[in-house]
């Protein structure tokens, strides 16, 4: 019974941050993953592990609709769901695990006629965990019945390589890549994680058919905070912010240092300069100096490009006949940019 359905607290706070977002870039797609059911719906009636009870797959699916509906009476368009995040990873707060059978039969019984009949501008995408796990989505799409409900998979890159993405979509090339996770460890030092994100989640995901790359979070306070007493406690943002409240003549005065993260700086190479309909070109695989290619709406070449050895390293670029020499050092990250019809930098 969804009759008392309402968004959680959290919910409630995420949608006036949404709302701003889509206020400033309404081109922003959304995706919805959760990571639990409601309790009354599992197995162990927690928010941590348990499954879905098979009788509940029906409330679920339509659970998922009216979320979807909610959220568009809010004025923000889902664009895609996954059926559960992680699902095989029972120690998340919260978390459910779900077999890749289950997942299939959950799609094409369920959630599936569902989101096609209410909503079927929102795509379903399956899998949304690692990529050391190929069998699992290769099994979910191997379901005929499910596949024809599905529109791509979603990766996290938490074990496994970037590859993985293009093994499974050479059985399935009809289907749509997204990587949809990858938070930088508050543990990491700052130029191990910008490399190894910089080479695995921007470079190597776009080469391996990823139409996005996505980071979380956007930002955090010094405690790593908001996230619950078992999730994703230690991610670092790609901002964080430190806020100190003082008063002065009886009002509250709000002061904020930010500091810049590995992962602003990963965005800051990558997502502004490689715009939205952007599409990855061909370019050379050259050891150690890992790279990404993309022509973007406006006829500009974009290129992202790391030294992923150890001392500094020249290279040259080359384009229809025009070149540049470039030298990085030592973990170094560089963003070039050429007009396309121009031929110039």
């Amino acid at each position: 019974d969804l009759a008392r359905f309402n968004l959680s607290a959290g919910d409630r706070e995420v949608v006036p941050v949404l709302q701003q977002i889509l206020a400033i870039n309404p081109a922003v797609k959304i995706i919805a993953s959760p990571w639990s059911a409601p309790p009354w719906m599992k197995t162990n009636g927690s928010y941590v592990a348990g499954r879905l009870k098979p009788d509940s797959y029906a409330a679920y699916a339509r659970y998922f609709v009216t979320y979807v509906e909610t959220m568009r009476r809010h004025g923000i368009h889902v664009s895609a769901v996954t059926p559960q995040n992680e699902p095989l990873n029972a120690r998340n707060e919260p978390s459910m695990v779900m077999s890749a059978s289950e997942q299939a039969d959950f799609i094409k019984g369920y959630l599936g006629p569902e989101l096609r009949k209410a909503a079927p501008e929102t795509e379903i995408l399956c899998w949304d965990h690692n990529c050391d796990v190929p069998e699992y989505p290769l099994t979910v799409l191997g379901d005929a019945g499910a596949r024809a409900y599905i529109a791509g998979v979603a990766w996290h890159m938490y074990n496994g390589g970037p590859e993985t993405m293009s093994q499974v979509r050479a059985q399935y090339p009809e289907q749509k890549v997204y990587f949809t996770e990858q938070w930088v460890s508050a543990e990491d030092d700052f130029i191990g994680a910008l490399r190894w994100h910089t080479k695995n989640i921007v470079i190597g995901t776009l080469r391996n058919w990823s139409r996005t790359a996505l980071e979380w979070n956007l930002a955090s306070d010094p405690r790593y905070a908001l996230h619950t007493r078992l999730g994703a406690v230690g991610a670092l943002g790609g901002v964080t912010i430190a806020a100190t409240i003082t008063h002065r003549r009886g009002a509250p005065v709000i002061a904020a240092t930010i500091q810049r993260n590995p992962g602003y700086y990963l965005m800051a190479h990558s997502a502004r300069f490689i715009r939205p309909g952007s599409v990855r070109v061909h370019s050379s695989e050259v050891d150690r100096l890992p790279n990404v290619t993309c022509l973007t709406p406006e006829s500009r070449m974009v290129m992202v490009v790391m030294n992923d050895g150890d001392g500094a390293r020249r290279f040259r670029v080359r384009h229809r006949g025009a070149y540049a020499t470039l030298e990085l050092g030592t973990g170094d990250v560089a963003t070039l940019r050429w007009n396309m019809e121009t031929e110039t930098a």
